[in-house]
């Protein structure tokens, strides 16, 4: 699988320099082959700014699913909402919640909650509806695809769910609330061994550009806005040495 970081251009705009360098246009291999070319030092460098629960189950896609797999991690599908993990290949588009909680994790009639065991004592807490989270966040994938696509036939695609991805988490239910639940390991195996479909590979770089084309719409910090001017320039200099 391929870790797309969010500073790079979209293939969009690759594409177009391509063409006009060597007059035709970028085929999917040949996108495949400049992502990879661009971003196999970007995971590393700045994994420091996630958790270690997205870390790992990164770590862990990165090994297991193929390369016809493209990820981005972090990107803003709203101001002040980011989707942890979002995936998109073969087999569809993938939205992940990822979650680090330490205990046994419960909902009952829409309450979430866990039981923790500290020095010998039951310790009860509420927790943030977390499937309402992850819905929100899938809600809003839709809505960026929707007006990148008006034919809808993307929509059945879109699935995922919560990753429990602490090494203390427990949980009894592969549905929780209203989301599918599960550890990295089972969610690997949902992702790599559903129905494929050519629709979603055919258009993996296009969903790509909108999920990026939408974040780069909410940026406000600075870092991130020099960390796009800095990924025009990485962009430009390798369609140039090529």
């Amino acid at each position: 699988m391929i870790v797309v970081s969010k500073k790079w251009k979209n293939i969009a705009d690759a594409n177009v320099k391509f063409k006009a360098l060597v007059g035709e246009t970028l085929r999917p291999w040949e996108c495949n082959a400049l992502w990879k070319k661009t971003i196999s030092a970007e995971y590393s460098e700045y994994s420091n700014y996630m958790l270690d629960g997205e870390v790992d189950l990164i770590e862990l896609l990165m090994e297991r699913l193929p390369d016809d797999h493209l990820l981005i991690n972090n990107v803003l599908v709203r101001p002040g909402l980011d989707a942890d993990v979002i995936i998109v290949g073969p087999t569809g588009i993938w939205v992940l919640e990822v979650k680090t909680w330490i205990g046994r994790i419960q909902c009952q009639d829409g309450n979430w909650s866990r039981i923790k065991y500290v020095e010998n004592q039951t310790i009860c807490e509420q927790l943030p509806p977390a499937d309402k989270q992850w819905e929100e966040e899938k809600f809003l994938v839709r809505d960026v695809l929707s007006h990148c696509f008006p034919d809808n036939k993307w929509s059945i695609g879109v699935r995922g769910g919560l990753v429990f991805a602490g090494k203390k988490t427990m949980f009894e239910r592969t549905l929780i609330g209203n989301a599918l639940c599960g550890n990295p390991d089972k969610w690997v195996d949902r992702i790599k061994y559903q129905y494929t479909d050519s629709y979603y590979e055919n258009n993996k770089y296009r969903f790509l550009d909108a999920f990026l084309e939408n974040h780069r719409s909410m940026i406000t910090k600075p870092r991130d806005m020099r960390e796009t001017e800095d990924a025009t320039t990485a962009v430009d200099s390798l369609f140039v040495s090529a």
